[in-house]
């Protein structure tokens, strides 16, 4: 997703999380894996040396459509339809992106006060009003998906939701927001 946090993820023990898990040491050809429990597939991006964890759902004996965000993935991004091939272990072996869904993806860190709070919840009611899709990973590692034909960029009012926190520290960090269109 970004190099700031893929620096922070090599740089020692794995970080552990409440929803995941994300270690260097377990994956085979991979600097990072991230594992969601309980979630997704696990896909190989060998170009990046990242394993992660995402939902997918099978379109053709190559093709999966991702359902939710492949957390790190520089190549693929939420929608996105990709090919890969399946390994004998489960998992897939990211190949290309056959097409490119062209849904932005704005993402936040957020302390844990700064991401549940019924501000922030008015901005995901909003999101889910757009027809976009949110994920929160790690406690506090917010993610939002929104469609091609949604122009609104919700950056301003989820740092604002955040920051009207009980604690004065409702935001740690903003991370950039990626978006990707065309081929």
């Amino acid at each position: 997703m970004n190099d700031w946090f893929k620096r922070i993820l090599r740089r020692g023990a794995p970080l552990r999380g409440d929803a995941a898990s994300v270690s260097s040491a377990e994956a085979e050809d991979a600097d990072v894996a991230i594992y969601i429990r309980g979630e997704g597939t696990s896909i190989q991006f060998p170009a990046e040396g990242l394993t992660t964890s995402a939902n997918v759902t099978q379109l053709s004996d190559r093709l999966y459509r991702l359902e939710s965000v492949p957390l790190l993935s520089e190549a693929a991004s939420f929608r996105d339809i990709i090919e890969a091939d399946r390994l004998p272990d489960g998992k897939l072996r990211f190949c290309r992106i056959a097409q490119r869904s062209g849904w932005r993806t704005f993402s936040f860190l957020l302390s844990k006060e700064g991401s549940d709070n019924e501000n922030i919840r008015r901005v995901l009611v909003k999101v889910d009003d757009a027809g976009g899709h949110w994920e929160r990973v790690f406690g506090g590692f917010l993610l939002i998906c929104l469609p091609p034909n949604v122009g609104w960029n919700p950056t301003r009012e989820v740092l604002r939701a955040a920051s009207t926190a009980e604690r004065p520290t409702g935001i740690k960090a903003g991370l950039s927001r990626k978006s990707r269109s065309g081929s």
